[in-house]
């Protein structure tokens, strides 16, 4: 039996019962995005401030989602911004059923540049036809 690359089994945790969660770090305010692994959005974006207040504002709004949309699993992700990410993320990983991830800001940037090279070639290819 081959073994599983570990690319392969972090995607097997994302199933469709999966609340994905992805927050734009930065200094005062954070934004936070709320989709399934098919990218359908849950709820409307939520600005939240960097404090405890504002942590507290963006658990209970997934704490919203997970319940009314039945979701069994919620994976927050941000980017390490700075030192800014690090009392959010301390303040996730105290919550049970929420999963805390780092994404590295050079994935990103690729897959922003990548999702627009896409649109601009769709668009081409809209007007050539």
């Amino acid at each position: 039996m081959k073994k599983k690359s570990h690319s392969n089994e972090k995607l097997e945790t994302i199933t469709l019962k999966t609340l994905i969660v992805g927050v734009d770090i930065a200094k005062h305010n954070q934004w936070a995005r709320f989709v399934d692994c098919r990218g359908i959005e849950h709820n409307k974006a939520l600005k939240f401030e960097n404090n405890r207040n504002g942590f507290n504002a963006i658990l209970t709004r997934i704490c919203e989602i997970y319940k009314v949309e039945d979701f069994n699993k919620v994976i927050v992700g941000m980017e390490p911004t700075g030192h800014y990410w690090k009392a959010f993320a301390n303040f996730l990983l105290k919550q049970t059923k929420i999963t805390v991830v780092l994404v590295n800001p050079y994935h990103t940037k690729k897959q922003r540049n990548w999702m627009i090279t896409a649109r601009q070639n769709q668009i081409k290819r809209t007007h050539l036809g």
